[in-house]
């Protein structure tokens, strides 16, 4: 893919997981080490997200936001209970990556316009699902999800009327070797209750001794 890409990094180190898969996908990419560096000559440039480290990215964010270039947001796997989805970039990847979905991403990004199509969209009664941006609203303002929370949301709502055991989600969001139990899901889904129906709408039903279904307001 014909592509300029920047790899940011501040802190002097780039993270061998994500040079990997650029490499592995066939992605050209330069890594600068001082925000002074990106320019509109880079068609995007990505960042990995890391805790205790939000200055930093708040600069990146700005600094695109001044060339008018995507920023992609790098999540390692590991790292996903400490991201909220609450940074503003164009799309975020979760490292290691699906294969073919790092260029997928980088290439819509990429491609990003001003105003963007219904596709990616997800919408059930006020509640706005985009799967693009990793981001969700109700009646337009937006929610400030973790990201297990937005990834059972996304599944249940891609599935509405769809019963889903307690061990189903577990195994498709937490993968089959995590050790908690059953439980875990009701924790999260009831956080996540408290989040998307705090403006009194029922989203979430649970199944009595089953599980839980999505129902659109």
């Amino acid at each position: 893919m014909a592509l300029n890409l920047a790899l940011v990094s501040t802190n002097g180190n780039t993270d061998a997981s994500l040079t990997h898969a650029l490499s592995v996908e066939g992605v050209s990419f330069t890594t600068l080490f001082d925000l002074r560096d990106l320019s509109e000559a880079y068609n995007a440039a990505l960042v990995v997200l890391k805790r205790h480290e939000e200055k930093a990215t708040s600069d990146a964010v700005q600094r695109c936001k001044e060339l008018s270039i995507p920023l992609i947001g790098v999540v390692l796997e590991e790292n996903l209970p400490d991201i909220d989805l609450t940074v503003s970039v164009t799309d975020f990847v979760v490292i290691p990556p699906r294969k073919g979905e790092l260029v997928a991403r980088l290439r819509r990004a990429t491609n990003h316009g001003g105003e963007q199509s219904q596709e990616g969209i997800l919408q059930a009664g006020n509640l706005r699902i985009d799967t693009r941006r990793y981001e969700v609203f109700n009646q337009g303002l937006r929610l400030l999800l973790t990201f297990k929370e937005y990834q059972l949301l996304c599944l249940l709502a891609s599935n509405s009327g769809r019963v889903f055991t307690r061990e189903n989600l577990l195994s498709q969001i937490w993968g089959y070797d995590y050790y908690g139990g059953p439980r875990t899901v009701d924790v999260h889904i009831r956080r996540l209750r408290s989040k998307i129906e705090e403006r009194g709408q029922a989203y979430i039903e649970t199944v009595r001794n089953v599980g839980y279904r999505f129902r659109s307001a």
